[in-house]
C-alpha cells in the first residue's frame, strides 16, 4: 500500500529527485566551458599585446 502511495505522490507533481543532480551537471558544464574560453581569449590577447610591441633598441656601445 505505501508503495502505491508513492507512485501516486509521483504521479502528482513531486519533483523527479534525478533532474535536479542532472541539472546542475549541465551548468556546471557551461561554467567551466565559459571559464576554458575566458582563459584562452585572456592568452591569446596577451601575447597579441607583447607580440605587438616593438622590439627594444639594441645598446650600442658601454
Amino acid at each position: 500500500m505505501a508503495a502505491q502511495a508513492g507512485r501516486d505522490a509521483r504521479l502528482v507533481g513531486e519533483p523527479d529527485r534525478a533532474a535536479a543532480p542532472a541539472a546542475l551537471w549541465l551548468i556546471g558544464a557551461f561554467v567551466i566551458r565559459f571559464v576554458v574560453l575566458a582563459v584562452n581569449v585572456a592568452i591569446v590577447w596577451y601575447l597579441i599585446a607583447v607580440l605587438r610591441r616593438p622590439a627594444p633598441a639594441e645598446r650600442v656601445g658601454p
